[in-house]
């Protein structure tokens, strides 16, 4: 297999983000979900592709819930921080 982490990196960033709360059917108008999503998840890279793979994942999850959704009046976002190391980032030396 090309990316043998995949799966693993799939299953930690869950491809399908549980909205905190109530399911998003429930939801009152004027009610928010917001997803924690990354730049790579946008922009791709070369060093990690599982990850970018799941993260753009989880925001074409989120832009399709948005547009979904927005006519109940619940809004839908995901913000997508600049880097951040964790242990599942091999590419980073932790500094």
């Amino acid at each position: 297999m090309f990316l043998p982490q995949f799966p693993e990196q799939a299953k930690t960033n869950k491809t399908r983000p549980d909205p905190v709360g109530e399911p998003p059917h429930r939801r009152t108008p004027g009610a928010a979900i917001i997803a924690t999503g990354s730049q790579t998840g946008i922009l791709g890279s070369e060093l990690l592709p599982d990850y970018s793979a799941t993260k753009g994942a989880n925001n074409a999850f989120i832009k399709a819930l948005a547009q979904r959704l927005i006519e109940r009046g619940i809004r839908a976002n995901v913000i997508p921080p600049g880097p951040v190391w964790t242990p599942l980032n091999p590419s980073d030396d932790g500094t």
